[in-house]
């Protein structure tokens, strides 16, 4: 589905730069992981203009300059110093379906964007998204047209309520469900591309823990796994934690547990899940927070307008934004904008956090 009309393989790389084919690797090993984030990403074997560009630099600056290779770092990131800077990649994940993994996704990135952060929702349910269900929108590209070579990524970003930007997955397209490896990493390829565009990337992934489900894992300094009371949803939810471990993710494994009536049972659902992971799999994953059981979801849903917008008030919309401080607290910005009758810009105010607080309480 990739045109590669526009890519170069390594021997026309080397014809064109002059530069050895065993160097251009050596460049390539040297500097991938440093400069990910711009133009050095090795598609299989070929590689763009910009990349070949971003090689005879590198080239020129190690032979004509006589320039270390701890030396070409510190001129490249004087060059490229804001674009270098890492975005922060969130998945939401879920070992079994219709447990509000999606819901909670939206919600979280609205209440980000509404702290200052310029964030962008990744449908990753390939095969079944429905972000732009819940939020509204009639997405004009989506990842299936990136991956056919018909637009960029960029070009495919949604406009989403609250200043957001989404990137849609496809609505029943069997053959998004079951991408190759080699097309699930050239997502994660263009994905880290955006990075100086975005302070924040949310991942809504499917459910389960199919191959590229593991591979969005892999991807995020963040794992939320939600759950709910079910017992087949906290079964699931243990595998989810397995898998990922197996699989050497990275990111920190949260647990924010949906569909509950108090605080003390989403505890109770945790604990079950923590010691479970602490018996076998010498793990001890983080308790996020908890969601409430309330019809306001649903009608949000129903409206296609996120619940933090249609119902400000709501206790659940105060804890999205109580779980959105907590995930988020490295990247937020420290002044809070203001409205001009001087509370938090689209916060709820001070009476109703306590009025609301009150209520669960």
């Amino acid at each position: 589905m990739v045109s590669r009309e526009s890519l170069h393989s390594l021997h026309d790389v080397a014809l064109l730069t002059g530069i050895e084919e065993s160097k251009i690797r050596y460049l390539e090993n040297e500097f991938h992981d440093y400069f990910k984030l711009k133009q050095l990403d090795l598609r299989g074997s070929y590689f763009d203009a910009n990349q070949v560009s971003v090689l005879s630099q590198l080239h020129r600056l190690m032979t004509e300059q006589k320039l270390s290779v701890s030396e070409v770092r510190h001129f490249y990131g004087h060059l490229f110093s804001e674009r270098r800077k890492k975005v922060k990649m969130v998945a939401v994940t879920s070992g079994k379906g219709g447990v509000g993994k999606s819901t909670v996704t939206v919600n979280l990135a609205i209440a980000a964007a509404q702290r200052g952060l310029r964030t962008m929702v990744f449908d990753a349910d390939l095969g079944l998204g429905n972000v732009h269900v819940l939020t509204g929108i009639q997405p004009q590209g989506t990842v299936l047209d990136v991956l056919a070579g018909k637009i960029t990524m960029t070009q495919a970003l949604a406009e989403g309520p609250a200043n957001i930007k989404i990137l849609c997955g496809g609505a029943g397209v069997s053959e998004l469900a079951n991408l190759n490896r080699e097309y699930l990493a050239f997502l994660t390829r263009e994905l880290e591309r955006l990075a100086f565009e975005f302070d924040l990337i949310l991942m809504d992934t499917a459910a389960g823990i199919a191959d590229g489900v593991v591979q969005f894992l892999r991807l995020a300094d963040e794992i939320v796994v939600v759950a709910t009371p079910n017992v087949a949803s906290v079964l699931d939810a243990y595998g989810v934690v397995k898998v990922a471990r197996q699989a050497q993710c990275g990111g920190q494994i949260h647990f924010l547990i949906n569909q509950v009536d108090t605080l003390q049972q989403s505890l109770g659902v945790f604990n079950n899940i923590s010691s479970c992971t602490q018996r076998f799999l010498a793990y001890t994953p983080q308790y996020l927070g908890h969601l409430l059981r309330d019809p306001a979801v649903e009608q949000a849903y129903q409206a296609r307008r996120p619940l933090v917008l249609s119902h400000p008030t709501a206790p659940n919309t105060l804890l999205f934004h109580e779980v959105s401080a907590k995930l988020f607290a490295e990247i937020l910005p420290r002044k809070k904008r203001r409205n001009k009758d001087g509370n938090n810009q689209g916060f709820p105010s001070q009476a109703v956090q306590e009025r609301v607080g009150r209520e669960l309480c």
